[in-house]
């Protein structure tokens, strides 16, 4: 996380929190669509695949609240001061959120998989991923664990930032690890993995939908995620892959500009919002007709 002088610090957090609440409360929305709702239009594999990935962005979204606002705004350091800055506290907080990061990006990929899919298997979507989709929940729930193994032999601490200026907050890494045991290793293979294959799966269902808009009159905005043509879906898949590379790349690449990379994270989290709310719309239209299931 990089660090704001005060007061940016406290209004970037204010402004990061009230994002994310009514995020929540989608994600809240969107659970119960799927689990208790009657209309079974909810009841598919994308939608299932879909709550997988809210219960994994709330993961994400609060240990990166931690990490980034509780221990660097100034109105949090009182409390931060009390909280233990070793052992199994800081440790947690790394595991919850680098298995965030990971599964983020496997259920990304999956979700993504999905839709391209529905181009490669036709008629034979639905019956296919019925048996197949525990085992690809599984795998993106499991398999990051495979890499938390790191921070359990590393020394892992939440330290001051700046010793000569307190109110910069505090940060939180691991230190005293092997180095054949970085985690910038194994985030660079799972990346490079989701990255190129997510590219290829997405350009490829967008050749596809191209190709349908031009032959048929009419897209399909559909709740039926067996649709080839829903671009609803596909919408929400972008949006969320624009998200990610610009949360990866952008403050990479603008680390000597603090502000710019603190207005882009707020931008993205607006992003995903938006891309939720694509995602549960009935179609594109009136306000009324997007919150419509949600109230039902």
């Amino acid at each position: 996380m990089i660090a704001l002088p005060p007061p940016y610090a406290d209004i970037h957090a204010i402004v990061s929190i009230l994002c994310i609440l009514p995020t929540f409360c989608l994600y809240g929305a969107i659970m119960r669509l799927v689990f208790w709702h009657t209309q079974q239009d909810y009841h598919t594999p994308f939608y299932k695949l879909f709550v997988v990935g809210t219960c994994i962005a709330a993961i994400i979204t609060t240990s990166t609240y931690f990490t980034g606002h509780i221990l660097g705004a100034p109105m949090f350091l009182p409390l931060v001061e009390v909280l233990p800055h070793s052992g199994p506290f800081p440790t947690f907080f790394l595991c919850l959120l680098y298995y965030g990061i990971y599964a983020g990006e496997l259920i990304n990929c999956a979700l993504a998989f999905n839709r391209f899919s529905i181009v490669i298997l036709k008629h034979n979507y639905r019956d296919w991923w019925n048996r197949h989709l525990k085992q690809f929940v599984a795998v993106v729930l499991i398999f990051p664990f495979v890499f938390l193994w790191i921070f359990l032999i590393s020394t892992n601490r939440i330290y001051i930032f700046d010793d000569n200026n307190p109110s910069m907050g505090y940060h939180l890494s691991n230190f005293d690890y092997p180095i054949w045991a970085s985690k910038q290793k194994s985030m660079i293979a799972v990346y490079a993995f989701t990255g190129i294959s997510s590219i290829i799966m997405n350009t490829t269902t967008l050749t596809f939908l191209i190709k349908k808009q031009k032959t048929s009159k009419r897209i399909s905005y559909a709740n039926d995620d067996a649709s080839p043509k829903n671009v609803r879906f596909f919408l929400y898949i972008m949006l969320t892959f624009v998200a990610e590379y610009s949360n990866d790349n952008l403050p990479l690449r603008h680390m000597h500009k603090p502000i710019f990379v603190h207005c882009t994270s707020v931008c993205i989290r607006i992003c995903y919002t938006w891309a939720t709310v694509v995602s549960i719309c009935y179609q594109p239209g009136p306000p009324k007709r997007c919150i419509r299931p949600l109230l039902e």
